[in-house]
């Protein structure tokens, strides 16, 4: 269970953070039912001296717990502990925990219960990252499961116990899912400035007391015999009022609600004092509260600057324009906590802020982030030979809002002129110091990001690349091989600004055109094969389409778009220009 690994393992390295001072008060680190020898030291909750406080406490992999006077502050994350004075208490560890009344050393707490929290997110999210196990053709071993992430929307029915759907085409049976969201794409007046919350009180998306969560379960289609009652009627009014755009999709490309089922604890963290586990039963029995940040800075806002990106063939371009203008990121890794009910490790996505160059001339297409050693994503790419995914949206870009604060100028999410990006690779430490001047710029409202990092011991990392995916058009997901990506030339790779509007109107014009009358279909990378015999094994990692006019089945678009992009340079000049 997320209890186990993922509940306030970052108390442990709060104890052994320095700055903190020795005392004669005793301490105990330990693992499990089993401590190790004490230590003496003294801790005391941190001081808060608004605007400027201390680095923010950050999540753990609840590996370790300790135990010590309870009027120092922390417990171990399995039973209540005490604050202070022992008047704000902070968590049961089963999803109902309360934050506290303030007055017991954390000046940021609230008496919302975590699942009230978790509902209020959930249904207030129109898209999140989805992850799932697939086969990855750039491994050499046809067993060896990986990540496979995409960006989707989705819908919570708040008159039923929160259920979670889907709108996707075909009858897809996913085991081994998550779903991981962020209240930092919530407002969209603060995406410029690298904010979450509200222009009173704001903090940097990886701050704490940012929302974020991951669910973790299953996909399955209205009439398999896990979803609940009535799934289609329900999942359609849902859906379709979240996505009005999603009733008039095409009825021949077979669109069927999904339900998600959560099988384990949803992972949340809205605060200081770790991740925090909810139980499935807490979360759909509970009332959605708000969750308003307390003690964020206040901040002005101004009107959007709406760009239009590099055109959608300039495939590495256009992922290097998404990835460098992304201020934060969805991290991937395979759990070491959970597994699917074929006993494969489950995925795991956690929102962290990121950085790319200080200017889009000086990017270098590979993001820069940082993570505690107790970090749960930091544990898990660990023990998984670094393997992770960094999962990127136009939804989540300033350079995407409109005038009147509608995202990826007004498309919806899941429309695939909202371009994503994934990048799949290894994780490796970044060993520059420049990570000073690049958190300084773009997260101020993060000190420690740029001072090091939290209190606690970690690094700053970066990734190697593999393999890159980018839906921005119709015609499924294309893959840029790494080393365009990597050798864009940025002094020359302009961006298009709202004079060349009409131009990607045209565009996605003959996109829509395609789509609804040719005959083609359009998937989700890990939806494009399905095995009826072992359903967490995906066959591609690529969108493909399906060809219905000639009975071929399924092809891939890629052959055409070879086809036709050379034909297309005298066009591609004029655009550019």
């Amino acid at each position: 269970m997320l209890v186990s690994l993922k509940a306030f393992a970052f108390v442990a390295a709060v104890l052994a953070a320095p700055g903190f001072a020795q005392s004669d008060h005793e301490s105990v680190i330990g693992d499990g039912d089993q401590p190790a020898a004490a230590n003496s030291g003294a801790y005391a909750p941190p001081a808060y001296t608004p605007p400027a406080f201390t680095p923010p406490h950050e999540n753990g992999d609840g590996q370790h717990q300790y135990q010590h006077d309870p009027s120092a502050g922390h417990g171990d994350g399995e039973h209540q502990h005490q604050h202070g004075d022992g008047k704000g208490q902070h968590g049961d560890g089963k999803g109902q925990h309360q934050h506290g009344d303030g007055k017991g050393g954390n000046p940021f707490a609230d008496s919302v219960p975590s699942a009230s929290t978790a509902r209020w997110l959930m249904e207030q999210s129109t898209w999140g990252t989805v992850n799932t196990i697939g086969k990855n053709p750039l491994m050499k071993d046809d067993d060896n499961d990986s990540l496979v992430s995409n960006t989707l929307p989705f819908a919570v029915s708040s008159s039923e116990k929160g259920r979670i759907f889907l709108y996707l085409m075909g009858e897809s049976h996913l085991h081994g899912a998550s779903l991981t969201i962020s209240q930092a794409a919530l407002n969209s007046e603060l995406f410029a400035k690298s904010a979450c919350g509200s222009a009173d009180s704001a903090v940097d998306p990886q701050d704490p007391r940012c929302g974020k969560l991951t669910v973790q379960g299953s996909i399955h289609p209205c009439n398999d015999q896990l979803v609940g009652a009535n799934c289609d009627e329900v999942g359609r009014a849902a859906l379709f009022e979240k996505h009005p755009s999603m009733k008039d999709w095409p009825e021949d490309h077979d669109f069927q609600v999904h339900e998600f089922i959560i099988t384990e604890d949803i992972w949340m963290i809205a605060n200081f004092g770790g991740g925090t586990p909810v139980t499935p039963a807490d979360y759909a029995n509970a009332t959605s509260v708000e969750h308003k940040i307390k003690g964020g800075d206040k901040i002005s806002v101004s009107a959007a600057k709406e760009a239009v990106p590099p055109a959608w063939y300039r495939h590495p371009v256009r992922a290097r324009w998404i990835v460098h203008h992304s201020h934060w990121a969805t991290i991937s890794t395979l759990s070491i906590d959970e597994k699917d009910d074929e006993g494969k490790d489950m995925p795991f996505g956690n929102i962290r802020s990121i950085v790319d160059g200080m200017d889009w001339e000086s990017s270098a297409g590979t993001p820069v982030f940082y993570l505690p050693d107790v970090d749960p994503t930091a544990v898990d790419m660990k023990k998984h030979g670094g393997q992770i995914v960094l999962t990127f949206s136009e939804a989540g870009l300033a350079e995407r809002v409109s005038a009147d604060g509608s995202v990826c100028s007004g498309q919806e999410v899941g429309n695939p002129t909202c371009g994503q990006v994934t990048l799949y690779g290894t994780v490796v430490e970044y060993k520059s110091t420049n990570y000073e001047k690049l958190f300084k710029k773009f997260h101020p409202l993060a000190e420690w990001l740029a001072e090091g990092g939290s209190h606690m011991s970690g690094s700053y990392y970066t990734i190697e690349i593999n393999r890159i995916m980018i839906l921005d058009f119709f015609g499924g997901f294309h893959e840029v091989p790494v080393e365009a990506y990597l050798n864009v030339d940025t002094s020359k790779a302009g961006v298009s600004m709202k004079k060349d509007i009409s131009v990607s109107s045209i565009l996605v014009a003959i996109g829509f055109l395609v789509g609804c009358c040719c005959g083609v279909k359009f998937k989700p990378s890990f939806l494009s094969g399905k095995d009826d015999t072992n359903y967490g094994q995906l066959k591609d990692l690529s969108l493909t389409t399906e060809g219905e006019s000639d009975g071929s089945g399924s092809i891939e678009m890629d052959h055409f778009k070879d086809e036709e992009e050379p034909e297309m340079d005298d066009f591609k000049d004029e655009v550019e220009q």
